[in-house]
């Protein structure tokens, strides 16, 4: 699959995704109840640890 190449399309695909009930970036269906997978959820928790400690951060 193309990754988008702007804001406004990211958004609509990540809109699409969350009506099917898929998670919002990586498009797996889960039942976590939230808007992404659980192994995404960690995903983002680490990111978001990392950048609260002001580490730096490697994309």
């Amino acid at each position: 699959m193309n990754k988008p190449k702007s804001t406004k399309n990211t958004r609509k695909l990540k809109e699409k995704r969350k009506a099917l009930g898929l998670c919002i970036d990586c498009s797996r269906p889960h039942q976590t109840g939230f808007l992404r997978c659980h192994d995404c959820l960690e995903i983002q928790a680490e990111y978001a640890r990392r950048k609260r400690k002001g580490e730096q951060i490697d994309k």
